[in-house]
């Protein structure tokens, strides 16, 4: 995860096209950048075709990272192939997965 920017909301941040274990090791780089007031973060996944475990073991330290009083990290604009990962972990349990298009296969968050 590289790209980073500060909206009205909160922080964005871009996810690579690869969320895999070479992003884990560039990950403790966004502990100094986490708001400690209770901000909206949001990684914006639509550049991102793959990922694996260790991708979302990277997402999970990030929403570690954020304070217990914030809101859940916003994961936008998933793919199909993204959200399948997701919802096999039970991602949608700990994270706000907000998808690019609907699909009637996918779970809905609740």
């Amino acid at each position: 995860m590289d790209n980073q920017h500060v909206e009205n909301q909160g922080v964005v941040i871009t996810a690579p096209e690869r969320l895999d274990y070479s992003v884990q090791l560039n990950l403790p780089e966004f502990d100094d950048n986490i708001p400690e007031q209770d901000m909206n973060i949001t990684i914006d996944l639509q550049n991102t075709t793959e990922i694996d475990s260790s991708g979302i073991g990277a997402l999970l330290l990030l929403q570690n990272l954020v304070p217990e009083t914030a809101p859940k990290v916003r994961l936008v604009n998933c793919n199909q192939g993204v959200i399948k990962a997701l919802n096999i972990c039970h991602m949608h349990h700990i994270f706000n997965i907000i998808r690019d298009e609907p699909d009637e296969h996918t779970p809905v968050k609740h």
